[in-house]
């Protein structure tokens, strides 16, 4: 193929691209054609889709939500219920929804920081990858996209505004959508100090006023709408304490079994149903909390860590190429193992 001709299909590609129009239709044609026929073979799931279903239909019945569970993603599931009261028509459409947000807001990131052509490449092979649209519960899908609004506000125009409204965000994000999320948010925090010191020290500081108005109102317009919830909630107080206990000491007792359940072969019951058992056996109670856990047996908790550590590049493999090379799962799905083409793929991503 003559050089020219390829230099002139590139100038062609880089200059649809560049349209906005183009990109953004050709993604979301795109993300319908690879997600065509959900209705006919996407069903409830059991786990955490059903029980957010539920919290779902007494937002929709009562305007109620549990707080501690994601009561955003409650609001919005049981506020598609009053348009599709059909329980599997509106779980469908709500996870449709969501995945054509995801692709809208992937594109406009990677535009913000790539040139439009490689921008949207990148946000094809995002729409395009199973593990992406795919994914067992929707709410995990949800979480993805506080961070993805608060990127693309941090990357518009780098100043003590943006990076305000993005903390705003991390925040909020953080108290009804993902804990997991107070992580981000404190990185970001730490990243906001770092800038505004280095402008301090290079003369551009801003007036306290200025300070106060980007970093303080962002977050009181998301405690307004935490309040929100909160009052919306029938977990408050020692209630909602309790909620948050609970997920918590669940959470840890299921990812801790079900790590065990992967390394050996001595104990093969459920990991989401009885991981009390094995919970009280090396641990001494059914539910201990992350820190106890590690004050009471420090060996076991060392082990769990280092084997997700061990799990890193698996799944960053299934990230990037939907399955793994490696005979590892860092899923709690199936995945695809032993897959050649995330071998090769990460030999030219390296």
């Amino acid at each position: 193929m003559p050089a020219n001709f390829i230099q002139r299909l590139k100038q062609l590609w880089f200059t649809l691209a560049s349209n906005v129009w183009f990109a953004y239709a050709t993604i979301i044609l795109l993300q319908t054609k690879v997600m065509w026929n959900i209705w006919r073979f996407k069903d409830l799931t059991n786990g955490d889709t059903s029980a957010y279903f539920v919290d779902a239909f007494h937002w929709n019945n009562v305007g109620l939500t549990r707080f501690s569970y994601t009561p955003i993603y409650t609001a919005y599931y049981g506020t598609l219920l009053k348009f599709f009261p059909d329980a599997v028509t509106v779980t469908w459409i709500h996870r449709v929804i969501i995945v054509f947000v995801l692709a809208i807001l992937v594109l406009m990131l990677m535009r913000r920081l790539l040139p439009p052509g490689y921008a949207w490449l990148i946000a094809a092979w995002w729409v395009i990858l199973p593990i992406n649209f795919d994914s067992l519960y929707e709410v995990h899908l949800f979480a993805a996209i506080p961070a993805l609004v608060a990127c693309i506000i941090a990357s518009k125009k780098p100043s003590v505004w943006t990076r305000g409204v993005a903390l705003g965000i991390f925040a909020l994000g953080a108290v009804l959508i993902r804990n997991e999320l107070t992580i981000a948010t404190g990185l970001w925090l730490l990243i906001c100090f770092i800038a505004e010191v280095k402008l301090i020290r290079s003369g551009a500081r801003k007036s306290i006023k200025t300070y106060i108005a980007a970093y303080i109102l962002p977050l009181a317009l998301g405690a307004v709408v935490v309040t929100f919830f909160y009052i919306h909630s029938n977990e408050q107080g020692s209630v909602l304490q309790k909620g948050f206990e609970v997920k918590h000491t669940l959470n840890v007792c299921q990812i801790y079994a079900f790590s065990y359940y992967q390394r050996y072969t001595d104990w093969r019951l459920s990991p989401w149903t009885q991981c009390q058992d094995l919970m009280k056996r090396d641990f001494g109670t059914e539910q201990p909390s992350m820190t106890e856990a590690i004050r009471i047996n420090p060996p076991a908790m060392l082990s769990y860590f280092m084997w997700n550590v061990r799990l890193i590049p698996y799944g960053l493999q299934v990230l990037l190429f939907n399955g793994t090379a490696g005979n590892l799962n860092p899923d709690y799905v199936s995945v695809n193992m032993g897959f050649a083409h995330a071998l090769w793929g990460s030999v030219l991503f390296v």
